[in-house]
């Protein structure tokens, strides 16, 4: 660590350039907890504003359904449009709803930075998934631990097998 911690912060602002950079590669503050408050509105506001409807207009589709089972089609032709009814008025009961809980999400998302889509965080990091450079980024500890409980038992299991070999 360094003995003066105020030496290496910054003193400028970043630029406007850097600030538009970094926007572009998806490199934004964000908070999850306003997103989860947003989203935890929208779903309140869906249940009060369109609760009561959508739970008789499922109820009612249900009810449909079960009290005319015996004349239910069984053959494929028919279970694929009763499928399709049953899926569609389902879909239109749960569609609202859904709805406002997406633009909710997304609200959250823009009360926090301006509208942002870019794939850049989305791009796997080869450097992150090579087992070396995650080896290397542990501490002494770490890697002592992990070579005892990861390591040792497969040269243990290597041993065995070679005093085994020369008998097969």
């Amino acid at each position: 660590m360094a003995e003066n911690p105020e030496e290496h912060e910054k003193t400028e602002e970043p630029s406007q350039r850097k600030l538009d950079d970094a926007h572009e590669k998806g490199d934004v503050a964000k908070s999850q907890e306003v997103n989860s408050w947003f989203l935890m509105l929208g779903a309140t506001l869906a249940i009060l504003i369109f609760g009561k409807q959508a739970a008789s207009s499922i109820g009612a589709i249900l009810r449909t359904f079960l009290d005319q089972a015996h004349d239910l089609p069984a053959d494929s032709e028919g279970l694929r449009f009763l499928f399709w009814v049953l899926g569609g008025s389902l879909a239109a009961a749960i569609g609202l709803p859904l709805v406002l809980m997406v633009l909710s999400g997304l609200a959250g998302n823009l009360v926090q930075h301006r509208l942002l889509f870019s794939t850049e965080p989305l791009k796997p990091k080869l450097e992150r998934v090579s087992p070396f450079s995650g080896f290397k980024r542990l501490d002494e500890a770490e890697r002592k631990r992990f070579l005892d409980l990861r390591l040792k038992p497969l040269i243990e299991e290597g041993k065995e097998t070679a005093d085994i070999a020369p008998v097969v």
